[in-house]
């Protein structure tokens, strides 16, 4: 019977015997061929010399693993003049010389510790048949020939961590491909520059706004265009524009809007809900809050008693200020959504109308500016329904919340919240200033409007006296060419930020155990 027919990978072979033992097939296999050329001289002969087995793992069937007894043939060569006597007849194409196993099994568990590492890689491949241990794996993938590294166009760079806060590498990627295309081990401008010294110069590198990267490119690749990354600057931007919310805080944490939105009105108001008198959770309250305020009484911190106790700061911080466990108030019914918190008046007395339709009643909201969602709003309902009105969330507006606004586009802003900006702005001119100017940035960024529009702003900037603004714009001076291609060229950073957060995934499959050439082979080889 010709073994194609049940192993199409093994056609050079024949097949004698199939045999099931243990949870195994056993296949015992033989080739046909009369004759077989010497690796030495490259004489043909079929004048055989003796016979042995190897015993090879192949890939599984039907889940089962599979092992191959191979029949080999030594052969006398029938050159007297070569100094090889004898030899085996090889099959390249099945397995490798001395090899243990079949190279598709070779391959596939290649492939399988690429995906998954060593670990988990076991696991699945115990489930598919394929056997093999995590340092197998591992060993395999570090025996995979070094990736090549090709010179591309454009190169995106930046840094990820190999131990967060200590140690930190580089990732280099093909923009225009979207391929990583090699990992280096340290985020130094030196390394960088080597790296780009020793293949050819690419015309654009695209990285954040400064750093050792800028310098390294600077040095590296000194005719190359470097483009600034438009999301770090937005970022940057909001960092600056909420240094200002900060400075004018007392502008905005007294608007009536915003204490209006997060206060509940006395005709629906409810008293404070206590924890539970009776249950297992009731228990727990009492002896976690007499076991905190004992450590509190004998002069421990915060910190030093969540420490003991296994628990959370905020946890710790919540019942070592409560008087009582009744002080500690509600634990199953939170406040409503922020989304919610404008619109609970108009709810409460639209439900005392009598009307009770969910849909009519979101419909309304929508019209109105609310932007949640239906669920949030049925467990407001599902409350009034009970008898116990919606309590609006109690969190004060915040310096991040203000930013959020001001750079928000204007059109994506609801009634509420162009009015809260529009009496912040009334009050405060600097924060006038700050959401005109940082709009205008924002425009520049989206639609990259080039390098004249940025000398304009930068120079409005200069002349607006912000403190917080100035700083921003004094950065964006010190790499504005970068600045400038940014909002004039299409590339960015964003594939390289993906490629970021598949590393970090990676690195979590790997659970910190394997190093870093077999990192980089992941990365490089299984994208």
């Amino acid at each position: 019977m010709h073994i194609a027919s049940l192993f199409p990978h093994l056609k050079p072979l024949y097949l004698d015997r199939v045999l099931v033992v243990d949870g195994r097939v056993h296949v015992e296999v033989r080739r046909r061929t009369l004759r077989a050329g010497c690796p030495r001289c490259r004489r043909r002969t079929h004048r055989v010399h003796s016979t042995y087995s190897r015993h090879l793992a192949d890939l599984p069937m039907a889940g089962q693993p599979v092992v191959l007894h191979w029949r080999v043939r030594r052969f006398r060569c029938a050159n007297r003049r070569c100094s090889r006597r004898t030899f085996a007849e090889q099959s390249p194409a099945l397995v490798a010389r001395y090899a243990r196993r079949t190279e598709p099994l070779r391959e596939a568990l290649e492939q399988v510790g690429l995906a998954l590492g060593g670990r988990p890689g076991q696991r699945l491949g115990a489930r598919l048949g394929l056997l093999a241990t995590r340092d197998t794996l591992l060993q395999l993938v570090r025996a995979l020939p070094e990736p090549a590294v090709p010179a591309p166009r454009v190169v995106g760079v930046d840094e990820f961590a190999l131990r967060r806060g200590r140690v930190y590498g580089t990732v280099l990627v093909d923009v225009e491909r979207q391929r990583p295309i090699d990992l280096l081990d340290d985020r130094s401008a030196d390394q960088f520059a080597t790296w780009l010294a020793q293949r050819a110069a690419p015309e654009v590198i695209c990285r954040d706004r400064g750093g050792c990267y800028a310098e390294g490119a600077s040095r590296g690749a000194p005719d190359a265009v470097q483009v600034a990354d438009r999301w770090h600057l937005l970022h940057n931007l909001t960092e600056a524009v909420e240094r200002v919310a900060v400075q004018h805080a007392g502008c905005w944490r007294e608007d009536p809007l915003v204490v209006a939105s997060t206060t509940t009105p006395e005709s629906v108001r409810q008293p404070p809900t206590t924890a539970p008198a009776a249950g297992r959770l009731a228990e727990r309250h009492r002896e976690r809050h007499t076991q905190i305020q004992t450590l509190v009484a004998r002069g421990m911190t915060i910190t030093a008693i969540a420490r003991t106790l296994h628990l959370d700061r905020k946890t710790v911080r919540t019942f070592a200020r409560a008087g009582s466990v009744d002080a500690l108030g509600g634990t199953g019914r939170r406040g409503t959504s922020p989304l919610l918190a404008p619109f609970v008046a108009y709810l409460n007395r639209r439900w005392q109308e009598g009307c009770e339709d969910g849909k009519q009643l979101f419909a309304e909201v929508r019209l109105q500016g609310y932007r949640g969602s239906h669920c949030t709003l049925g467990r407001a309902l599902t409350a009034l329904r009970r008898g116990a009105p919606p309590r609006p969330s109690t969190q004060p507006i915040t310096a991040r919340a203000v930013a959020g606004l001001i750079l928000r586009r204007p059109e994506a802003l609801d009634v509420t919240e162009t009015a809260l900006l529009e009496r912040h702005f009334a009050r405060c001119e600097d924060a006038s200033t700050t959401a005109r100017l940082a709009r205008a940035f924002a425009t520049l960024v989206r639609e990259r409007r080039g390098a004249a529009a940025l000398r304009t702003w930068l120079d409005e900037v200069g002349a607006s006296g912000l403190t917080a603004l100035d700083s921003f714009a004094k950065g964006l001076r010190r790499y504005e060419a970068a600045v400038a291609a940014g909002l004039t060229l299409p590339w960015s950073s964003g594939v390289v930020e993906g490629h970021n957060t598949r590393i970090k995934l990676i690195k979590r499959q790997m659970y910190g155990r394997a190093n870093f050439d077999v990192l980089r082979r992941r990365v490089l080889l299984a994208s």
